[in-house]
This record gives C-alpha cells, sequence and structure tokens, in this order.
C-alpha cells in the first residue's frame, strides 16, 4: 500500500498565527491587570523596591494596552506599559544632580531608558517597579496560553 500525504502546512501555519494572537493578547491583558493591581493607598508612602501607593490613580489608569496583537506574516507583536510622564522615574528610579550619571528623564532620551542608575549619595528616589515585575509574572504563560488557544481550550490565567 502507498503511503500518501495531505499536506496542511498553510492552514496549520494561519492556525498558529491565530493562536498566537489570541495567546498575546492574553498576555498583554494579564500584565495589565497584575500591574494595576494591589496598590497601598497614599499615605504612607511605599518603601523603596514596594509597589508605589497610589495617591491619584494616575499613574494606574495610564497602564494599558497600546497595541493590541497584531500578525504581520508570521510575527505577532504587541505593546503594553504606562503613558505617565512620570513612569520611568517610578520604574526604574532617579539619579540626583551630583552623579555622574544620566537622570532617567535623559537616559529616556538616549534610548537607555532601562539602564539601572547606580547608588548615590544622598539617597535617590529608589525603584518601584511594576511593569517588570508584571511582565516577569505574565510572559512565561505565553506559550501555554498559545497552545491552549491552538487546540481551542480555555486560556491560562
Amino acid at each position: 500500500m502507498p503511503f500518501t500525504l495531505d499536506w496542511k502546512g498553510p492552514e496549520v501555519r494561519a492556525k498558529v498565527v491565530e493562536a498566537s494572537v489570541v495567546g498575546v493578547d492574553a498576555t498583554l491583558a494579564h500584565a495589565v491587570r497584575l500591574s494595576r493591581a494591589d496598590h497601598p493607598v497614599y499615605p504612607p508612602a511605599s518603601e523603596p523596591g514596594e509597589r508605589y501607593a497610589n495617591r491619584t490613580g494616575f499613574l494606574t489608569l495610564s497602564t494599558d494596552i497600546f497595541e493590541p496583537a497584531l500578525a504581520v506574516g508570521p510575527r505577532v507583536s504587541g505593546r503594553w506599559g504606562a503613558s505617565a510622564d512620570y513612569a520611568l522615574y517610578v520604574e526604574i528610579g532617579t539619579s540626583t544632580e551630583e552623579s555622574d550619571f544620566p537622570t532617567a528623564d535623559e537616559r529616556a532620551q538616549e534610548g537607555e531608558m532601562w539602564s539601572i542608575p547606580p547608588p548615590s549619595t544622598p539617597p535617590q528616589m529608589a525603584a518601584r517597579p511594576t511593569l517588570r515585575v508584571a511582565q516577569d509574572e505574565a510572559i512565561p504563560l505565553l506559550a501555554a496560553r498559545v497552545g491552549a488557544a491552538y487546540r481551542a481550550e480555555e486560556l491560562v490565567e
């Protein structure tokens, strides 16, 4: 009996891309939810390294999905973050004027916004990261979400 193969490559590839869009969207939404959650109310001020204490809610509400998942060929991408003009300062901390290290604003303008400022005296405003923490928790679930979407199962939360 001869062996025959019914090649379904294009259909499988399209299904993988569709599942990837669903998985990326779910991961973006999860990261936003994690980043917005569990901020203590101000006062008192938060301690360095803790979630920032929420004074007005502006930074929390500025955290959102900026570009939903989009497939361009086999590539799927999306973008989320915080749009508040001071979000970077809260996320990575700031430098003092006495420091030779560039300020957070200068680092952002030079495209090196994720570089961490060194310790300084007097102490700088320490980082109170929420975006990185949320990303670190959400991203590892991406592959499971894509797999679940491919199999038309409930997505991993």
